[in-house]
């Protein structure tokens, strides 16, 4: 192990990551677990250890995304600096996705007039949104009124997950079902909702009915 005279510490190596370019966007929650424990006192099986208790019903995915990637980088650029050794630190294993079938514009209809006589238009909306777009759910909920473009038919789409912009095109029926959710809205979300859950859940409860 590298030593120093004054051992540096995560936090410390984390600060000069960022100072130096790099993402703080996971490590916020890292470094308030870690505190000030010293690079040299961090093993791999704490690291994993650590995303368990961070993120203890997430996927295998998540938790490498989200704390063993940004723990290699902030050790990776410690290591630059002279401050510590390498660590090898494995990631969680991931299950491969399950192939899903896209719902039928049969389907979609259906749901659609269902959602339309329970008076639920925000969800009705958003379904025929990630649809028709290929949009995660997290970034569909993010989705802002400055970024619907009723003119160029589009919406920019900022991406939570990798922190990227897409541009997507409306079909009529989606741009005319926005037109009117637009004269009701209460707030800058354009479908209003905050959480993942409370669409999934009103979703399944559709469905039933």
């Amino acid at each position: 192990v590298m030593r120093t005279e004054s051992a540096k510490t995560f936090k410390q190596a984390a600060k000069s990551y960022i100072k130096n370019g790099g993402e703080i966007k996971y490590l916020r929650k890292i470094v308030r677990h870690l505190k000030n424990k010293a690079l040299q006192d961090i093993y791999p099986f704490d690291i994993l250890k650590m995303a368990d208790k961070l993120y203890p019903n997430h996927k295998g995915s998540t938790k490498n995304r989200q704390v063993v990637t940004p723990v290699r980088s902030v050790f990776r650029h410690a290591y630059d600096r002279g401050w510590c050794s390498l660590i090898s630190i494995r990631s969680f294993k991931v299950d491969k996705p399950k192939r899903l079938k896209a719902a039928t514009p049969i389907w979609l209809h259906a749901f659609t007039k269902q959602c339309d006589k329970d008076n639920l238009p925000h969800l009705a909306a958003i379904v025929l949104f990630m649809s028709t777009t290929g949009t995660r759910i997290s970034d569909s909920i993010a989705l802002r009124w400055k970024d619907v473009d009723f003119k160029a038919r589009t919406v920019l789409l900022l991406k939570t997950k990798t922190d990227t912009n897409a541009t997507c095109y409306l079909t009529e029926e989606l741009l005319d079902r926005l037109r009117r959710l637009k004269r009701n809205r209460i707030n800058k979300r354009v479908f209003q909702y905050t959480c993942r859950h409370s669409v999934n859940e009103r979703i399944k409860a559709v469905c039933k009915r």
